[in-house]
């Protein structure tokens, strides 16, 4: 699971530079993959 939380580290590192619509659809990647950790 190490994997994904880098993932997701990085995936929040790069939304500041992303314009808003794109920034929605990595907040929704990142509690698709946050929901599937928790199972």
């Amino acid at each position: 699971m190490k994997e994904i939380e880098t993932l997701i580290e990085n995936y929040k590192f790069r939304i500041t530079f992303i314009n808003d619509s794109k920034q929605d659809e990595l907040k929704n990647l990142m509690k698709a993959l946050i929901l599937q950790e928790n199972f």
